[in-house]
Parts: C-alpha cells; sequence; structure tokens
C-alpha cells in the first residue's frame, strides 16, 4: 500500500485516504500518515 500511496502523491493528489472493509480510514499526505484528513468533509455517512 505504500508504494500506491507515493505513486498517488506522485501523480498530484494532495491527500490519499486508506479506507479498510471494517470501515477504518487512514489518511496519508507527503508527510506522512496524518490524524485526520486535511478537507472539511464529513465521513459519518460513509461508515
Amino acid at each position: 500500500m505504500k508504494a500506491k500511496i507515493n505513486l498517488y502523491l506522485k501523480a498530484g493528489a494532495v491527500e490519499v485516504w486508506l479506507v479498510n472493509e471494517q470501515g477504518g480510514i487512514r489518511f496519508f499526505d507527503a508527510g506522512g500518515q496524518q490524524d485526520a484528513s486535511r478537507f472539511n468533509v464529513n465521513l459519518d455517512k460513509l461508515i
């Protein structure tokens, strides 16, 4: 997954979200894993 994250970031993505089968979400940017998304979005309805 680290390779895919890096590919997305190199292609211009500002942030990458990884969502697991249980609905857990991890956020990554060029600095690595982040505690939350930098975007103001409500993810409650996705879970």
